[in-house]
């Protein structure tokens, strides 16, 4: 039984929402009860491509106020506040993928070791090595390191 005009259009309207939230297209369709297929040619129709454009210019003016609240946020004496901000960070880069930085962060916390020192050093040191990122040298000044090949 298919739904009605009113119906989809609502629909319609909660996956274009989902979307623009930053879900997945595949946590969309389990949400919704279609497709990651259906998703997507719901998503590039004109009429909705419009919307979503419209909402991503939306929330490109508000980067610079986000921004200014998520680097102080990386500052926060709460280690799990601060860790969530490293992680939209490293999300928003694109340095990790979401999932893998999600999982990465929560197994650190979940050990333990999330808010001693020396292993986050150690941690800051292996993930700046392997996306060569610039990282302090031992007189403390920023230097850049050389890419890792895998």
């Amino acid at each position: 039984m298919g739904i009605n005009s009113q119906g989809r259009l609502a629909r319609n309207e909660e996956i274009i929402a989902l979307y623009l939230e930053g879900l997945p297209q595949d946590e969309i369709a389990s949400q919704v009860g279609l497709t990651q297929g259906r998703i997507s040619q719901i998503l590039n129709q004109d009429v909705h491509r419009e919307i979503l454009e419209q909402g991503q210019r939306d929330q490109i003016r508000l980067l610079p106020k986000a921004n200014k609240r998520l680097a102080s946020l990386l500052d926060s004496e709460d280690e799990k506040v601060a860790l969530g901000a490293v992680q939209t960070v490293h999300r928003n880069t694109g340095i990790t993928p979401a999932h893998t930085q999600s999982v990465f962060i929560n197994n650190l916390l979940a050990v333990g070791q999330g808010s001693d020192p020396a292993f986050l050093r150690e941690l800051g040191q292996i993930l700046r090595a392997k996306h060569s990122l610039p990282g302090p040298s031992q007189e403390g000044e920023v230097v850049d390191v050389e890419p890792v090949s895998d």
